[in-house]
């Protein structure tokens, strides 16, 4: 799980705003 803190966001986002 290195992968950058931009992918928790992306994925947190998608159910988050998963509205769109």
């Amino acid at each position: 799980m290195t992968e950058k803190p931009r992918a928790l966001p992306n994925v947190i986002w998608a159910p988050l705003a998963g509205q769109d």
